[in-house]
């Protein structure tokens, strides 16, 4: 089938180097050299935390990204339609915070191309459910193919936004594993095989810390004054 072999990712060693690189990316730009100097002054302890403020919330809203998507494609599958409703509207929410967060670095254009893109995602993935739950495979391939492109799509965008700190091809294949994961969770709730959709879901929030540390680390490269 289409979708089987468009998401037969690379998730070996190529992938793992990705990761490796974007996590030392991170490591070599949000910690400072040692110095002989002495103690940190007030200034730098400042821009420390705003750092790791600015880690934090990325992480714990991608984190909370995988959680709300997931509650809302069981809900769909399940046909809880005032619990999907409610479900969408609180990922609609996550969304809204997301760009928020990146306009606050960026700007008001920035985070409006950043929720039109991000909100393209999540579209196909519910173009996805709605396929599986309607047993509708030509459905399902049109949504796994469009995602396949936007993974691709979603690399270029942080290429381009952090001038080449983030590698799109690196990005791209993150986001690929992400997109993998999710797409695991919905194939097992449709089964209700519930330990399985939970364990997918442990294992797709753990992954949103490494695409959420690489970004604020090259945030906090790219904007060493503000971080």
């Amino acid at each position: 089938m289409v979708h089987d072999s468009r998401l037969a990712w690379r998730v070996g060693t190529g992938l793992l180097g990705a990761i490796a690189l974007l996590v030392a990316g991170c490591a070599s730009n949000s910690t400072p050299p040692e110095s002989s100097a002495g103690p940190v002054s007030a200034g730098s302890a400042k821009v420390d935390t705003a750092a790791a403020t600015l880690r934090q919330t990325l992480d714990s809203l991608l984190q909370e990204n995988v959680v709300l998507v997931a509650d809302t494609t069981d809900a769909a599958l399940a046909g809880r339609t005032e619990e999907f409703a409610a479900a969408k509207d609180a990922l609609d929410q996550n969304s809204q915070d997301l760009a928020d967060t990146m306009g606050e670095v960026y700007g008001k254009d920035t985070r409006e191309s950043f929720l039109n893109l991000w909100s393209k995602h999540l579209g196909y993935l519910m173009d996805y459910t709605q396929g599986v739950a309607a047993k509708d495979q030509a459905r399902q391939d049109t949504a796994i193919n469009n995602l396949v492109t936007y993974c691709d799509d979603f690399g270029s965008f942080c290429d381009s936004l952090t001038e080449g700190r983030l590698k799109r091809d690196s990005m791209a294949e993150l986001f690929k594993t992400h997109i993998k994961g999710l797409k695991d969770i919905i194939d097992a709730q449709d089964a209700k095989d519930f330990a399985t959709a939970y364990s997918r879901e442990r294992d797709a929030e753990k992954q949103m810390f490494v695409i959420g540390n690489a970004l604020a680390g090259a945030i906090a490269d790219q904007y060493s004054d503000k971080f």
